[in-house]
């Protein structure tokens, strides 16, 4: 009995050692792990393809998401699902979910992220392109996707009500500029074609977006202080027998800086000419 006994007990030994020999020879070596740090870039620019890629078992995710995540905290007791992600490093994120979505998880955090920086309609064409559908199987389109974002309170930086705006947002749209310039909203889209307001408008038809910006609001608010080299867009246009229109595209053209100062009642335009320059050329 004690034979048979050590007779097994050897032919475990045995196979023990072969399997710590077979787990080291298929093991990567050090070389194999260790990644430069453009190979690093390369992956985390494309990390989403990786991870929506067929090929991409769940095994694999799951790996993946032990090697960064240390903790996951979830709280469920409201009609909002929110999950807090401490990584390894000591970071921490948040995600906010609502229980009762009709499309998956993963459109409601794809528009949430999109909305900070795009347009609906902007939207609708990254949804479509992704191959994600509505609640209903439908092609995505910016009336949906604004439909969405108000149902689930998604900030937008692109929306015409400042209550549902992204609190960090540089957009603004015409009636906003118009009421912050003191002029007509007829005037701001003037100044947009003409390249003196930068501006975004998503397609033909749609609204035009401001880009407003704390130097923006400084040369043509009318509060700016006059300069010598500052020179009236009336006395160039007389000089040279040109337009307004052709004076400030001129300026743009050569990126000289634009001002509207305060006189009485009215704020003419006037260029900052750079140093021993010539107005007449």
């Amino acid at each position: 009995m004690a034979q048979t006994l050590e007779t097994e007990w050897n032919q475990r030994l045995h196979a023990l050692a072969e399997a710590h020999q077979t787990h080291r020879a298929q093991r990567p070596t050090d070389e194999q792990l260790t990644s430069t740090l453009e190979e690093m870039r390369a992956v985390l620019a494309h990390l989403r393809d990786y991870w929506l890629a067929p090929s991409m078992s769940s095994q694999d995710k799951k790996e993946l998401v032990r090697c960064v995540v240390q903790q996951v905290g979830v709280d469920g007791r409201d009609e909002v699902i929110r999950v807090q992600l401490h990584w390894h490093g000591g970071s921490v994120s948040e995600v906010a979910v609502p229980k009762r979505l009709q499309t998956p998880a993963i459109v409601y955090l794809r528009i949430q992220e999109l909305a900070r920086m795009e347009t609906d309609h902007a939207i609708a064409e990254r949804l479509n392109a992704e191959g994600y559908t509505t609640g209903y199987q439908r092609a995505w389109s910016d009336r949906y996707v604004r439909a969405f974002r108000h149902a689930h309170a998604i900030p937008s930086a692109f929306d015409s009500d400042p209550l549902a705006r992204c609190d960090q947002t540089s957009y603004i749209t015409t009636h906003e500029a118009a009421q912050r310039l003191g002029v007509k909203t007829d005037t701001v889209n003037e100044w947009c074609q003409l390249g003196l307001l930068p501006s975004q408008q998503p397609g033909p038809n749609k609204r035009v977006w401001i880009h407003w910006t704390t130097d923006l609001e400084h040369r043509l608010g009318g509060q700016a202080t006059p300069l010598p080299r500052m020179v009236a867009v009336r006395e160039l246009g007389k000089s040279r027998g040109q337009h307004r229109s052709q004076i400030l595209a001129w300026a743009l053209k050569h990126e000289l800086p634009i001002y509207r100062l305060q006189h009485g009642a009215q704020k003419p335009f006037y260029i900052l000419l750079p140093e021993d320059s010539d107005p007449q050329t």
